[in-house]
Parts: structure tokens; sequence; C-alpha cells
């Protein structure tokens, strides 16, 4: 390539891309890491919050014992909880997520500004292909919430719920 005639000087940033790629990884990391507590964190107060409906409904859950029902229609509506608190949160999320968008498009799209894409994705905010994905990022938040929700009630069920 250097020795094209078009060509008159050839510039790499050797500096400014490792710099580059030592940030966003970096960034990577840490994203990965805060997901993780932040999942935890978000387990252990479904955790909690089912302990204490479970603990407020021993008798309730005592007599269906002893009636002779099954462990998952004991557990069922517990589980159901946990999920709905999930997606709540997941909902909550979003729609703090839209806001902020919204609110800051233009100071976004002027310190973004040198990134060309930027101006495609925070220009047309309102447009359909936008709405159609934060919409899918919605049932994806709403799906992961509905998760962790789960599992934070099944760890509770299992510590509060024995058979």
């Amino acid at each position: 390539m250097k020795e094209a005639a078009e060509v008159e000087e050839v510039i790499y940033q050797k500096d400014v891309v490792d710099t580059l790629v030592s940030w966003t990884n970096a960034v990577r990391w840490v994203g990965g890491i805060l997901i993780f507590l932040l999942s935890f964190d978000s387990i252990l107060i479904v955790m909690t919050i089912i302990g204490m409906k479970v603990a407020l409904k021993k008798d309730e859950v005592e007599i269906l014992k002893l009636i002779g029902a099954s462990k998952w229609y004991i557990q069922l509506p517990f589980l159901l909880e946990g999920g709905l608190y999930g997606i709540v949160g997941g909902f909550m999320a979003w729609v703090v997520m839209m806001v902020i968008l919204l609110w800051f498009r233009t100071s976004l799209v002027t310190f973004l500004g040198i990134i060309p894409i930027i101006h495609i994705v925070l220009g047309n905010l309102l447009s359909w292909a936008f709405i159609g994905s934060s919409l899918g990022f919605l049932f994806l938040l709403s799906c992961l919430g509905f998760l962790l929700g789960g599992v934070g009630s099944l760890i509770a069920l299992k510590k509060y719920i024995a058979f």
C-alpha cells in the first residue's frame, strides 16, 4: 500500500487504537461486574420479599399441606408473584431509560456527534424502527426480570417451605 501512487502518507495511530481497545475492555469488565452484582442484588431483594410473604402465610401453607395440596400448587403463586415483581422492575427500568433518552437527546447528539451512527440512532428517536427496537428491549428486560424474580422466589421457597 505504501508504494501506491495515489497514497502520499499512511498515518496509523497505534497508541490511540490501543488506548481505545483498553478502554473498551475495561468498560466491558466493569459492565459485566455491575450486571452480576445488580442481578445478585435483585435476587436477594425478591428472596427477602417472598420470604416475608411466606412467613405471613405460614398458617395457610400448613393447612394446604395438611389437606394434600401438591408442592407446585402451594409454590406457584409465590413464583408468579416474584416473576411479576421482575416484570414490573424491567418495565420501570425501560421507562426511566426512555425518559432519559428523550430528555437528553439533543445533548447526546452534540456530545457524541463525532460518531456517525449516533445521528442516525438518536436523530430518529421517534421513528418506527427505534420504537420497534425499544419495544423489543422492553420485552427482553421483562423476560430477564421475570427470570430473576422467579429464581429469587424459587430460592426463597426452597428455604422457607420444606416438603
